[in-house]
């Protein structure tokens, strides 16, 4: 997930609207695998409309929050 993660910031930022759509669905099914409902629903809402700088926003805040919370999972590390 975490790699998914990375690849979807890289994406989010600069791709187009089809790239972004690709990559929320992506992400969607990622987050709904290991449970992280909130950022599973974000995707869904940037899936619709990829194009939305507000849903983009939203998302990039979602993955940064459930990345840090993985990485603390990984290593063990307190946030």
């Amino acid at each position: 997930m975490c790699i998914e993660i990375d690849r979807a910031r890289r994406t989010l930022e600069d791709a187009d609207c089809d790239a972004r759509q690709r990559c929320a669905h992506a992400i969607k099914g990622a987050a709904l695998n290991c449970g992280a409902i909130s950022l599973a629903c974000k995707a869904a809402r940037l899936e619709e409309v990829p194009h939305d700088r507000v849903r983009i926003r939203e998302m990039m805040e979602e993955l940064a929050l459930v990345d840090r919370e993985l990485r603390v999972l990984e290593g063990g590390v307190e946030s």
